[in-house]
C-alpha cells in the first residue's frame, strides 16, 4: 500500500459525508460492489452483438482454433501479437462454441474481473485518505459504465485480458511497496509478467515504466528493490525466445497505416474521455478530420476540459498526499505513451487502443480529481459531471446508429435478400474471411488477387465487395473486358463497403 502523508491531505477532515455513507449500515457496503458489476455486465452484455465482426476478431477465431503447437510457436499468422491470449482463448473455446459472440463474451468475464481488481488496486492505493472506500467505488463505477473500456470488453481481442494482467501486476507492486513482497508474491510477479509479455508488446512499456518508478521511489534504500528486480530479470530472460520475432517486426516497417504520430495523443485522451460513440471513426471522419471535429467540437470541447481539469487535479492531489511514492503509478500512466511515440517516429505502432494499459491510471487520476475538492459543492458537482458524461458515452455507444464497425453482416444480409449471386470476390482480399462468417454455406467468398473476375464466364454475374469504398477497377477495364455493372451500393459506416453487382456479357 502507498502510505499517504495525512498532514499532506488536502481534503476538509469534517466534510466526509460521502464517505461517511458509503459506511453506513443502511447502504450495506457489501452489496455495492456486487451492484456495479451487475450494471457492467448490463452495458457490456447488452449490445455485445450489435456491431459487425471486423478483421482483427476473425483473427483471434481462427488462431485460437488452431492446434496448441501452431500457436505457441506462431505458424500461420503474422505474429503482430505475442500467443499467450491466444492460448487462453484457444482453451476457453473447448468449453464454448467457435464462434464470434463466443470470444466477445470472453473479453466480457475478464472486463467484470478488471472491475473488481481495480476497485481493490485503488482502495490500496487511497491508502488512509478519508476517501478512500468512495474512490476506489467511483473507480470501479466509472470504468464499469465508461464507454472506451466498455468497447474493448464487447471486442473478441485481447485488450480486457491484457488490463487484467496490468491490474495484477500493480496489486503485485502495492504488495512490494507494503514490504509483504514474498517469494510467493515474486513466482506470481514471474507468471502474470511472462503472460502479459507474451500477451501484448506495450504490457513491456507499462513494466518498465511502473520498474523505474519503484526503483525512485526506493531509491534510499534500493536493496530492498532485489527481488523485484530479479524477478523482472526472470521475466526478461523467459521472453527471450519470442526476440526473433520482435527483431523481424522491427525490421518490416511497423504498421505504416498508422500515420499522424502526433495527433494520436489528443486523440487517445478523447477517446479515453468519450468512447467511441460519439465522433464515430467512420470514413468520412478519416476523409475530413478537421470537419469531423468542427462539427463536434461542443462535445469534443467538453469532454475534454471536463476530464482535462480532472485529471490535472488528480495529479496534484495525488504527488501532494503521496510523494514520491506517487511515482509507480504516474510512471505506469506515462511510460507506455512516451515509449510508443519515441519508438513511432521511427516504426509506427502507436495507437490509442494499445495506451489501454494506461487507462485505469488515468481513470483513477479523473476520479481521485473530483473526489479530492475541498468544496462539498465542488466535488458533488464534479461527481455528477463526470458521472453524467460517462453516461452519456455509454448512451451513445450502445445507440448511436452511426457508431458501428464496417458493415460487413448488414451486406451479407443484403446479398442474401437480394439473391442476385452467390459468387462474391472480396478486395482487400485478406479480409475475404469477414464476409465468410455471415455469408451462407452454398456462397462462395473469393479473394481478389488484381482483376481475376475478368476470367467469369460469359453471362455470369457476381458481386464485388470492397472496403474503403474506393474501386479497384476502372469502368475503362471493365468496358474492355465487357462487364456490365447492374447495381452499386455504398455503405459508409466503420472503413466503408462498396457493393458492386458486375455481369461478364456475352
Amino acid at each position: 500500500m502507498l502510505n499517504s502523508d495525512p498532514k499532506k491531505i488536502n481534503v476538509a477532515q469534517k466534510d466526509t459525508t460521502l464517505s461517511k455513507v458509503l459506511s453506513s449500515s443502511f447502504l450495506l457496503p457489501g452489496l455495492l460492489l456486487p451492484t456495479i458489476l451487475f450494471f457492467g455486465a448490463a452495458v457490456r452484455l447488452f449490445s455485445i452483438e450489435a456491431r459487425s465482426i471486423w478483421l482483427d476478431e476473425v483473427t483471434s477465431l481462427e488462431i485460437a482454433s488452431r492446434s496448441l503447437q501452431a500457436i505457441t510457436f506462431g505458424e500461420g499468422f503474422d505474429s503482430h501479437t505475442p500467443p499467450f491470449y491466444y492460448i487462453v482463448l484457444h482453451f476457453m473455446l473447448e468449453l464454448l462454441p467457435k464462434t464470434v459472440s463466443s470470444i466477445r463474451l470472453v473479453s466480457t468475464l475478464f472486463d467484470l474481473l478488471n472491475i473488481a481488481l481495480l476497485y481493490k488496486v485503488a482502495r490500496v492505493e487511497a491508502g488512509r485518505l478519508p476517501y478512500a472506500k468512495l474512490l476506489a467505488l467511483m473507480v470501479s463505477g466509472l470504468f464499469a459504465i465508461s464507454a472506451f473500456p466498455v468497447y474493448y470488453g464487447q471486442e473478441g481481442r485481447m485488450y480486457s485480458f491484457l488490463i487484467f494482467l496490468v491490474l495484477l501486476t500493480y496489486s503485485l507492486s502495492q504488495s512490494f511497496t507494503a514490504q509483504r513482497f514474498t517469494r510467493w508474491h515474486a513466482l506470481a510477479f514471474i507468471a502474470v509478467g511472462s503472460a502479459g509479455m507474451y500477451t501484448h508488446y506495450y504490457y513491456a512499456f507499462f513494466l518498465f515504466g511502473l520498474t523505474v518508478g519503484l526503483l525512485v521511489a526506493n531509491a534510499s534504500q534500493l536493496k530492498r528493490c532485489i527481488p523485484w528486480m530479479m524477478s523482472c530479470l526472470a521475466i526478461s530472460l523467459l521472453f527471450i525466445p519470442w526476440l526473433r520475432v520482435v527483431f523481424a517486426l522491427m525490421g518490416s516497417g511497423g504498421q505504416s497505416f498508422r500515420q499522424f504520430t502526433a495527433l494520436v495523443l489528443p486523440y487517445s485522451f478523447f477517446r479515453f474521455s468519450a468512447g467511441y460513440g460519439l465522433m464515430p471513426l467512420n470514413q468520412s471522419m478519416k476523409s475530413d478530420v478537421l470537419a469531423s471535429v468542427m462539427a463536434n467540437l461542443p462535445a469534443v470541447a467538453g469532454f475534454c476540459l471536463l476530464f482535462g481539469i480532472a485529471f490535472l487535479l488528480g495529479v496534484r492531489s495525488f504527488v501532494a498526499t503521496h510523494g514520491r511514492m506517487s511515482l509507480p503509478l504516474l510512471a505506469s500512466l506515462i511510460a507506455p505513451p512516451l515509449l510508443a511515440f519515441l519508438i513511432s517516429l521511427k516504426i509506427p505502432m502507436l495507437s490509442e487502443r494499445y495506451l489501454l494499459v494506461c487507462y485505469p491510471f488515468f481513470l483513477f487520476l479523473v476520479t481521485l480529481g473530483a473526489v479530492s475538492l475541498s468544496s462539498k459543492r465542488m466535488r458533488n458537482s464534479f461527481i455528477a459531471l463526470l458521472a453524467s458524461c460517462s453516461l452519456l458515452g455509454a448512451l451513445a455507444h450502445s445507440f448511436n446508429p452511426n457508431f458501428q464497425n464496417t458493415q460487413w453482416k448488414t451486406v451479407v444480409e443484403y446479398l442474401v435478400e437480394t439473391n442476385r449471386s452467390e459468387t462474391v470476390y472480396v478486395n482487400p482480399h485478406y479480409t475475404a474471411s469477414v464476409p465468410a462468417q455471415y455469408a451462407p454455406e452454398q456462397y462462395r467468398i473469393k479473394e481478389f488477387l488484381g482483376p481475376d473476375f475478368l476470367q467469369e464466364p460469359a453471362g455470369k454475374v457476381f458481386w464485388l465487395l470492397e472496403r474503403g469504398g474506393a474501386s479497384s477497377v476502372t469502368p475503362e477495364t471493365l468496358s474492355r473486358h465487357r462487364i456490365e455493372v447492374l447495381d452499386e451500393s455504398y455503405y459508409p459506416l466503420g472503413n466503408g463497403l462498396r457493393v458492386v453487382l458486375l455481369q461478364r456479357l456475352l
